[in-house]
Protein backbone atom coordinates (compact mmCIF):
# COMPACT_ATOMS: atom_id res chain seq x y z
CA UNK A 1 0.00 0.00 0.00
CA UNK A 2 2.86 2.36 0.91
CA UNK A 3 4.64 1.73 -2.38
CA UNK A 4 1.42 2.31 -4.27
CA UNK A 5 0.94 5.66 -2.49
CA UNK A 6 4.44 6.79 -3.36
CA UNK A 7 3.82 5.99 -6.99
CA UNK A 8 0.68 8.16 -7.09
CA UNK A 9 2.26 10.90 -5.03
CA UNK A 10 5.24 11.36 -7.29
CA UNK A 11 4.32 10.85 -10.91
CA UNK A 12 6.92 11.68 -13.50
CA UNK A 13 6.67 13.85 -16.57
CA UNK A 14 9.82 14.18 -18.68
CA UNK A 15 11.77 12.67 -15.74
CA UNK A 16 10.66 15.52 -13.45
CA UNK A 17 8.61 14.52 -10.39
CA UNK A 18 5.05 15.76 -9.90
CA UNK A 19 3.52 15.92 -6.41
CA UNK A 20 -0.11 16.03 -5.34
CA UNK A 21 0.47 18.48 -2.46
CA UNK A 22 2.83 21.36 -1.73
CA UNK A 23 3.87 19.70 1.54
CA UNK A 24 5.08 16.62 -0.33
CA UNK A 25 7.00 18.77 -2.79
CA UNK A 26 8.61 20.77 0.02
CA UNK A 27 9.62 17.62 1.89
CA UNK A 28 11.26 16.16 -1.21
CA UNK A 29 12.99 19.49 -1.99
CA UNK A 30 14.35 19.73 1.56
CA UNK A 31 15.83 16.26 1.29
CA UNK A 32 17.43 17.01 -2.07
CA UNK A 33 18.69 20.48 -1.10
CA UNK A 34 20.82 19.08 1.71
CA UNK A 35 23.22 17.81 -0.95
CA UNK A 36 22.84 20.58 -3.54
CA UNK A 37 24.94 23.78 -3.78
CA UNK A 38 23.45 27.11 -2.70
CA UNK A 39 22.89 28.28 -6.24
CA UNK A 40 21.11 25.05 -7.28
CA UNK A 41 18.44 24.81 -4.60
CA UNK A 42 15.03 23.35 -5.54
CA UNK A 43 11.76 25.17 -4.84
CA UNK A 44 8.18 23.86 -5.41
CA UNK A 45 5.72 25.56 -7.77
CA UNK A 46 2.22 24.61 -8.95
CA UNK A 47 1.87 23.64 -12.61
CA UNK A 48 -1.64 24.06 -14.04
CA UNK A 49 -0.78 22.07 -17.15
CA UNK A 50 0.33 19.08 -15.06
CA UNK A 51 -2.25 19.51 -12.33
CA UNK A 52 0.30 19.12 -9.56
CA UNK A 53 3.36 20.49 -7.79
CA UNK A 54 6.75 20.42 -9.46
CA UNK A 55 10.26 21.47 -8.55
CA UNK A 56 12.49 24.02 -10.22
CA UNK A 57 15.95 25.38 -9.49
CA UNK A 58 15.65 28.63 -7.57
CA UNK A 59 17.38 31.54 -9.20
CA UNK A 60 20.13 32.58 -6.84
CA UNK A 61 20.49 36.24 -5.94
CA UNK A 62 22.81 37.44 -3.22
CA UNK A 63 24.78 40.51 -2.27
CA UNK A 64 28.07 38.85 -1.35
CA UNK A 65 29.58 40.35 -4.50
CA UNK A 66 28.79 43.91 -3.44
CA UNK A 67 29.60 43.53 0.27
CA UNK A 68 33.08 44.97 -0.21
CA UNK A 69 31.79 48.02 -2.08
CA UNK A 70 29.10 48.55 0.55
CA UNK A 71 31.79 48.28 3.24
CA UNK A 72 33.92 50.96 1.61
CA UNK A 73 30.91 53.26 1.21
CA UNK A 74 29.94 52.79 4.84
CA UNK A 75 33.50 53.32 6.02
CA UNK A 76 33.76 56.51 3.97
CA UNK A 77 30.61 57.84 5.64
CA UNK A 78 32.14 57.09 9.05
CA UNK A 79 35.36 58.86 8.10
CA UNK A 80 33.38 61.93 7.03
CA UNK A 81 32.91 62.62 10.76
CA UNK A 82 35.43 63.61 13.41
CA UNK A 83 34.62 60.59 15.58
CA UNK A 84 38.19 60.32 16.84
CA UNK A 85 37.68 63.64 18.62
CA UNK A 86 34.48 62.64 20.40
CA UNK A 87 35.49 62.76 24.09
CA UNK A 88 38.97 61.47 23.31
CA UNK A 89 40.95 60.90 26.50
CA UNK A 90 40.27 63.64 29.05
CA UNK A 91 39.36 66.32 26.53
CA UNK A 92 36.09 68.00 27.57
CA UNK A 93 35.32 69.38 24.10
CA UNK A 94 34.43 66.23 22.18
CA UNK A 95 30.79 67.25 21.91
CA UNK A 96 31.87 70.35 19.98
CA UNK A 97 33.16 68.15 17.17
CA UNK A 98 29.96 66.12 17.26
CA UNK A 99 27.96 69.36 16.97
CA UNK A 100 30.00 70.40 13.92
CA UNK A 101 29.40 67.05 12.23
CA UNK A 102 25.70 66.88 13.08
CA UNK A 103 24.92 70.44 12.00
CA UNK A 104 26.89 70.08 8.77
CA UNK A 105 25.03 66.87 7.96
CA UNK A 106 21.67 68.50 8.75
CA UNK A 107 22.47 71.42 6.44
CA UNK A 108 23.54 69.09 3.64
CA UNK A 109 20.42 66.92 3.95
CA UNK A 110 18.29 70.06 3.77
CA UNK A 111 19.74 70.80 0.34
CA UNK A 112 22.44 73.31 1.28
CA UNK A 113 25.91 73.30 -0.22
CA UNK A 114 28.32 72.54 2.62
CA UNK A 115 32.12 72.73 2.73
CA UNK A 116 33.67 71.34 5.91
CA UNK A 117 36.74 73.55 6.21
CA UNK A 118 37.50 73.32 9.92
CA UNK A 119 39.51 70.11 9.64
CA UNK A 120 42.58 72.03 8.49
CA UNK A 121 42.80 73.64 11.97
CA UNK A 122 43.65 77.05 10.51
CA UNK A 123 43.73 79.81 13.13
CA UNK A 124 40.28 81.44 13.51
CA UNK A 125 39.14 79.81 10.26
CA UNK A 126 35.51 78.80 9.73
CA UNK A 127 34.33 75.33 10.73
CA UNK A 128 32.28 75.10 7.55
CA UNK A 129 30.88 77.20 4.72
CA UNK A 130 27.15 76.86 4.01
CA UNK A 131 25.93 78.31 0.70
CA UNK A 132 28.89 80.68 0.76
CA UNK A 133 28.33 81.80 4.38
CA UNK A 134 31.22 81.13 6.79
CA UNK A 135 30.14 79.46 10.03
CA UNK A 136 32.00 79.30 13.34
CA UNK A 137 30.42 76.76 15.73
CA UNK A 138 30.66 77.02 19.51
CA UNK A 139 29.08 74.44 21.77
CA UNK A 140 29.68 75.32 25.41
CA UNK A 141 27.61 74.55 28.49
CA UNK A 142 25.74 77.88 28.53
CA UNK A 143 24.77 80.53 26.01
CA UNK A 144 27.08 83.08 27.62
CA UNK A 145 29.98 80.64 27.58
CA UNK A 146 29.36 79.82 23.92
CA UNK A 147 29.37 83.48 22.94
CA UNK A 148 32.30 84.41 25.18
CA UNK A 149 34.42 81.67 23.58
CA UNK A 150 34.20 83.60 20.30
CA UNK A 151 35.89 86.67 21.82
CA UNK A 152 39.62 87.14 22.41
CA UNK A 153 40.48 86.77 26.09
CA UNK A 154 43.08 89.54 25.99
CA UNK A 155 41.48 92.19 23.77
CA UNK A 156 37.86 91.20 24.33
CA UNK A 157 37.20 91.61 20.59
CA UNK A 158 35.15 89.27 18.37
CA UNK A 159 37.58 86.86 16.75
CA UNK A 160 35.52 86.00 13.66
CA UNK A 161 34.35 89.27 12.03
CA UNK A 162 33.58 87.59 8.69
CA UNK A 163 31.77 84.59 10.20
CA UNK A 164 28.41 83.79 11.78
CA UNK A 165 28.49 82.31 15.24
CA UNK A 166 26.51 79.06 15.53
CA UNK A 167 25.29 78.03 18.99
CA UNK A 168 23.16 75.12 20.27
CA UNK A 169 19.46 75.42 19.45
CA UNK A 170 18.39 75.81 23.06
CA UNK A 171 20.92 78.61 23.65
CA UNK A 172 20.00 80.79 20.68
CA UNK A 173 17.68 83.35 22.32
CA UNK A 174 20.02 83.93 25.26
CA UNK A 175 23.05 84.00 22.94
CA UNK A 176 21.47 86.81 20.89
CA UNK A 177 21.05 88.87 24.08
CA UNK A 178 24.67 88.28 25.06
CA UNK A 179 25.81 89.31 21.57
CA UNK A 180 23.74 92.48 21.87
CA UNK A 181 25.69 93.31 25.04
CA UNK A 182 28.96 92.75 23.23
CA UNK A 183 27.92 95.05 20.41
CA UNK A 184 26.90 97.81 22.86
CA UNK A 185 30.30 97.48 24.53
CA UNK A 186 32.05 97.93 21.16
CA UNK A 187 33.49 94.44 21.14
CA UNK A 188 32.40 93.63 17.58
CA UNK A 189 34.36 95.67 15.07
CA UNK A 190 32.26 97.27 12.33
CA UNK A 191 28.95 96.59 14.10
CA UNK A 192 27.25 99.26 16.23
CA UNK A 193 23.57 98.31 16.12
CA UNK A 194 22.64 95.68 18.75
CA UNK A 195 19.76 94.60 16.51
CA UNK A 196 22.38 93.06 14.21
CA UNK A 197 23.08 90.41 16.83
CA UNK A 198 20.44 88.19 15.19
CA UNK A 199 22.43 88.36 11.96
CA UNK A 200 25.64 87.39 13.73
CA UNK A 201 24.25 84.47 15.74
CA UNK A 202 22.98 81.33 13.99
CA UNK A 203 20.74 78.73 15.62
CA UNK A 204 22.13 75.21 15.42
CA UNK A 205 19.94 72.22 14.61
CA UNK A 206 20.55 70.48 17.95
CA UNK A 207 20.51 71.26 21.65
CA UNK A 208 23.57 71.10 23.86
CA UNK A 209 22.36 67.92 25.56
CA UNK A 210 21.72 66.23 22.21
CA UNK A 211 25.30 66.83 21.08
CA UNK A 212 26.60 65.45 24.38
CA UNK A 213 24.69 62.22 23.78
CA UNK A 214 25.93 61.99 20.18
CA UNK A 215 29.45 61.37 21.42
CA UNK A 216 28.43 58.29 23.42
CA UNK A 217 27.39 54.82 22.31
CA UNK A 218 24.09 53.15 23.07
CA UNK A 219 21.63 56.05 23.14
CA UNK A 220 18.96 57.12 20.70
CA UNK A 221 20.55 60.47 19.81
CA UNK A 222 23.83 58.90 18.68
CA UNK A 223 21.99 56.12 16.84
CA UNK A 224 19.79 58.66 15.01
CA UNK A 225 22.88 60.61 13.99
CA UNK A 226 24.55 57.43 12.71
CA UNK A 227 21.44 56.49 10.72
CA UNK A 228 21.37 59.90 9.05
CA UNK A 229 25.11 59.73 8.37
CA UNK A 230 24.88 56.25 6.80
CA UNK A 231 21.80 57.00 4.68
CA UNK A 232 23.74 57.98 1.57
CA UNK A 233 25.98 54.91 1.73
CA UNK A 234 22.96 52.63 2.19
CA UNK A 235 21.08 54.08 -0.78
CA UNK A 236 24.15 53.87 -3.03
CA UNK A 237 24.89 50.28 -1.97
CA UNK A 238 21.26 49.36 -2.62
CA UNK A 239 21.39 50.89 -6.10
CA UNK A 240 24.57 48.98 -6.96
CA UNK A 241 23.03 45.75 -5.68
CA UNK A 242 19.89 46.37 -7.75
CA UNK A 243 21.94 46.79 -10.92
CA UNK A 244 24.03 43.67 -10.26
CA UNK A 245 20.96 41.59 -9.39
CA UNK A 246 19.06 42.74 -12.47
CA UNK A 247 21.96 41.76 -14.72
CA UNK A 248 22.30 38.40 -12.92
CA UNK A 249 18.59 37.68 -13.21
CA UNK A 250 18.52 38.41 -16.93
CA UNK A 251 21.61 36.24 -17.38
CA UNK A 252 19.76 33.37 -15.66
CA UNK A 253 16.83 33.72 -18.05
CA UNK A 254 14.37 35.74 -15.96
CA UNK A 255 11.86 38.03 -17.64
CA UNK A 256 12.29 41.78 -17.27
CA UNK A 257 9.47 41.89 -14.74
CA UNK A 258 11.01 39.09 -12.67
CA UNK A 259 14.41 40.74 -12.86
CA UNK A 260 13.02 44.09 -11.70
CA UNK A 261 11.21 42.44 -8.80
CA UNK A 262 14.32 40.52 -7.74
CA UNK A 263 16.53 43.60 -8.02
CA UNK A 264 14.12 45.66 -5.92
CA UNK A 265 14.02 43.05 -3.16
CA UNK A 266 17.79 42.61 -3.18
CA UNK A 267 18.36 46.37 -3.17
CA UNK A 268 16.29 46.66 -0.01
CA UNK A 269 18.19 43.85 1.67
CA UNK A 270 21.59 45.29 0.75
CA UNK A 271 20.63 48.82 1.80
CA UNK A 272 19.37 47.46 5.12
CA UNK A 273 22.53 45.46 5.75
CA UNK A 274 24.70 48.46 4.87
CA UNK A 275 22.74 50.65 7.28
CA UNK A 276 23.01 48.15 10.14
CA UNK A 277 26.71 47.64 9.39
CA UNK A 278 27.45 51.37 9.37
CA UNK A 279 25.51 52.15 12.54
CA UNK A 280 27.05 49.19 14.37
CA UNK A 281 30.53 50.30 13.32
CA UNK A 282 30.04 53.90 14.41
CA UNK A 283 28.58 52.82 17.74
CA UNK A 284 31.51 50.45 18.32
CA UNK A 285 34.04 53.18 17.52
CA UNK A 286 32.62 55.30 20.34
CA UNK A 287 33.68 52.67 22.88
CA UNK A 288 37.05 52.06 24.49
CA UNK A 289 37.32 48.70 22.78
CA UNK A 290 36.61 50.33 19.43
CA UNK A 291 39.33 52.94 19.89
CA UNK A 292 41.86 50.35 21.04
CA UNK A 293 41.09 48.09 18.07
CA UNK A 294 41.42 51.00 15.66
CA UNK A 295 44.77 52.04 17.14
CA UNK A 296 46.17 48.52 16.71
CA UNK A 297 44.90 48.29 13.13
CA UNK A 298 46.24 51.71 12.24
CA UNK A 299 49.66 50.82 13.60
CA UNK A 300 49.70 47.69 11.43
CA UNK A 301 48.51 49.65 8.39
CA UNK A 302 51.29 52.20 8.90
CA UNK A 303 53.91 49.44 8.61
CA UNK A 304 52.44 48.21 5.33
CA UNK A 305 52.18 51.73 3.89
CA UNK A 306 55.71 52.62 5.01
CA UNK A 307 56.99 49.54 3.17
CA UNK A 308 55.10 50.57 0.04
CA UNK A 309 56.47 54.13 0.19
CA UNK A 310 60.08 52.96 0.05
CA UNK A 311 59.81 52.85 -3.74
CA UNK A 312 59.07 55.84 -5.93
CA UNK A 313 56.08 54.17 -7.58
CA UNK A 314 54.71 53.05 -4.22
CA UNK A 315 55.01 56.55 -2.77
CA UNK A 316 53.20 58.01 -5.75
CA UNK A 317 50.35 55.50 -5.44
CA UNK A 318 50.03 56.16 -1.69
CA UNK A 319 50.04 59.93 -2.08
CA UNK A 320 47.64 59.95 -5.01
CA UNK A 321 45.25 57.58 -3.25
CA UNK A 322 45.42 59.69 -0.09
CA UNK A 323 44.69 62.77 -2.19
CA UNK A 324 41.61 61.08 -3.63
CA UNK A 325 40.43 59.90 -0.20
CA UNK A 326 41.23 63.10 1.66
CA UNK A 327 40.12 65.36 -1.21
CA UNK A 328 43.24 67.48 -0.90
CA UNK A 329 46.91 67.18 -1.85
CA UNK A 330 48.77 65.08 0.72
CA UNK A 331 52.36 63.90 0.87
CA UNK A 332 54.62 61.87 3.14
CA UNK A 333 53.44 61.21 6.68
CA UNK A 334 50.18 63.11 6.14
CA UNK A 335 49.26 60.83 3.23
CA UNK A 336 50.21 57.75 5.23
CA UNK A 337 48.09 58.81 8.21
CA UNK A 338 44.99 59.46 6.09
CA UNK A 339 45.24 56.05 4.43
CA UNK A 340 46.03 54.13 7.62
CA UNK A 341 43.12 55.75 9.48
CA UNK A 342 40.75 54.98 6.63
CA UNK A 343 42.09 51.44 6.27
CA UNK A 344 41.64 50.70 9.98
CA UNK A 345 38.03 51.87 9.85
CA UNK A 346 37.53 49.80 6.71
CA UNK A 347 38.67 46.61 8.45
CA UNK A 348 36.23 47.14 11.31
CA UNK A 349 33.40 47.94 8.92
CA UNK A 350 34.17 44.87 6.80
CA UNK A 351 34.09 42.69 9.91
CA UNK A 352 30.73 44.17 10.89
CA UNK A 353 29.40 43.63 7.37
CA UNK A 354 30.43 39.98 7.47
CA UNK A 355 28.69 39.43 10.82
CA UNK A 356 25.52 41.21 9.67
CA UNK A 357 25.40 39.19 6.43
CA UNK A 358 25.81 35.94 8.35
CA UNK A 359 22.97 36.50 10.83
CA UNK A 360 20.08 35.68 8.41
CA UNK A 361 21.75 32.42 7.36
CA UNK A 362 22.38 31.53 11.00
CA UNK A 363 18.66 31.91 11.66
CA UNK A 364 17.86 29.75 8.61
CA UNK A 365 20.29 27.11 9.82
CA UNK A 366 18.78 27.03 13.31
CA UNK A 367 15.26 26.76 11.91
CA UNK A 368 16.22 23.96 9.52
CA UNK A 369 15.64 25.96 6.32
CA UNK A 370 19.19 25.39 5.10
CA UNK A 371 21.71 22.64 5.72
CA UNK A 372 25.04 22.94 7.47
CA UNK A 373 26.85 22.55 4.15
CA UNK A 374 24.80 25.32 2.58
CA UNK A 375 25.42 27.55 5.60
CA UNK A 376 29.15 26.94 5.28
CA UNK A 377 29.12 27.80 1.58
CA UNK A 378 27.11 30.97 2.08
CA UNK A 379 29.30 32.09 4.97
CA UNK A 380 32.46 31.47 2.97
CA UNK A 381 31.07 33.33 -0.04
CA UNK A 382 30.04 36.28 2.12
CA UNK A 383 33.47 36.41 3.72
CA UNK A 384 35.19 36.21 0.36
CA UNK A 385 32.90 38.87 -1.06
CA UNK A 386 33.62 41.25 1.82
CA UNK A 387 37.40 40.73 1.70
CA UNK A 388 37.69 40.56 -2.10
CA UNK A 389 35.38 43.53 -2.60
CA UNK A 390 37.18 45.67 -0.05
CA UNK A 391 40.57 44.78 -1.50
CA UNK A 392 39.30 45.36 -5.01
CA UNK A 393 37.87 48.72 -4.03
CA UNK A 394 41.18 49.83 -2.57
CA UNK A 395 43.10 48.61 -5.61
CA UNK A 396 40.64 50.28 -7.97
CA UNK A 397 40.79 53.49 -5.96
CA UNK A 398 44.59 53.48 -6.11
CA UNK A 399 44.61 53.01 -9.89
CA UNK A 400 41.86 55.58 -10.38
CA UNK A 401 43.69 58.07 -8.14
CA UNK A 402 46.83 57.82 -10.26
CA UNK A 403 44.76 58.62 -13.34
CA UNK A 404 42.54 61.33 -11.87
CA UNK A 405 42.46 61.89 -8.09
CA UNK A 406 38.94 62.48 -6.84
CA UNK A 407 36.54 61.26 -9.51
CA UNK A 408 39.00 58.57 -10.58
CA UNK A 409 39.26 57.41 -6.97
CA UNK A 410 35.48 57.00 -6.72
CA UNK A 411 34.98 55.30 -10.10
CA UNK A 412 38.00 53.06 -9.66
CA UNK A 413 36.81 52.07 -6.20
CA UNK A 414 33.34 51.15 -7.49
CA UNK A 415 34.65 49.08 -10.38
CA UNK A 416 37.33 47.39 -8.31
CA UNK A 417 34.96 46.67 -5.45
CA UNK A 418 32.30 45.05 -7.61
CA UNK A 419 34.82 43.07 -9.67
CA UNK A 420 36.76 41.94 -6.60
CA UNK A 421 33.65 41.03 -4.63
CA UNK A 422 31.92 39.09 -7.38
CA UNK A 423 35.13 37.37 -8.43
CA UNK A 424 36.08 36.30 -4.90
CA UNK A 425 32.57 35.13 -4.03
CA UNK A 426 32.22 33.20 -7.29
CA UNK A 427 35.66 31.66 -6.85
CA UNK A 428 34.83 30.32 -3.39
CA UNK A 429 31.51 29.00 -4.63
CA UNK A 430 33.29 27.19 -7.46
CA UNK A 431 35.66 25.54 -4.99
CA UNK A 432 32.71 24.25 -2.99
CA UNK A 433 31.03 22.82 -6.06
CA UNK A 434 34.22 21.21 -7.33
CA UNK A 435 34.89 19.57 -3.97
CA UNK A 436 31.34 18.24 -3.89
CA UNK A 437 31.71 16.88 -7.35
Amino acid sequence: MKNKQNETTMKTNNTKPIFHTEAEAQAFAKSENSTRPANRQLVPYYSKSCGGWRLAVRRHYGDSGVLGTATVLSSRATESTQWRQYHCGNRPTGHGYAAEDANALADRQRGHRVEKTGWDNSSDGPDRIVDGVKIQAKNCQSARASVNSAFDKQTGKYRYPDQKLEVPKDQYDEAVKVMEEKIRDGKVEGVTDPAQAKDLVRKGHYTYDQTIKMTKAGNWESIKFDIRNQAGASVTAGAISAAVTFASAKHQGATTGEALKASGIQAGKTAGKTMVTGVATQQFLRTGAGRTTTAVLQKSANKVIDAAMRSGAGRKIVEKTAEGVGKRALTGAAARNVLSRTASTNVITASAAFVVSTIPDTVRLCTGKISGKEFGERTACNGAGAVGGTGGAWAGAAIGSCICPGIGTVIGGFIGGIAGGIGASAGVGHLFHRNKG
